[in-house]
């Protein structure tokens, strides 16, 4: 079986009241050190380097992890924007979970965000505020 551990685990949460525990960081942490604007980056990002890290809901055995990095981004996007045509003056509206692909890249952020538009962002689905 492979073994994979990431360089960190950044730990976030919706009310900042996450606690890390060993080999973890939450995220207020994280950034608490960086300046506001311009952070400083370790070292050069590389196509290959880890961005995302999605959950499988186990429907072939037990739930799993499953890193991306940034090739897998990148193409998704241009995979996302062959079929559905976007660019910097378009926004979207994205109403689904961002723990899948589907997500993150049909009507999700990914794609509309790397064609330089803007997303809207809902906290949770609400029919009658989406129509």
């Amino acid at each position: 079986a492979a073994v994979y551990q990431p360089e960190r685990v950044v730990v976030v949460d919706l009310y900042n009241r996450a606690e890390a525990e060993k080999g973890e960081i939450t995220y207020r942490d994280y950034v608490g050190t960086q300046p506001e604007s311009n952070p400083k980056r370790d070292g050069l990002p590389h196509i290959y380097e880890e961005t995302t890290r999605l959950y499988t809901s186990g429907t072939t055995g037990r739930p799993k992890a499953v890193p991306m990095n940034s090739i897998n981004e990148v193409l998704s996007a241009h995979d996302v924007m062959m079929h559905f045509p976007l660019n910097a003056t378009d926004r979207t509206m994205n109403m689904t979970p961002w723990f899948h692909r589907g997500g993150l890249h049909s009507g999700g952020p990914n794609p509309t965000l790397y064609a330089g538009g803007e997303v809207v962002i809902l906290r949770d689905f609400n029919p009658r505020r989406c129509l």
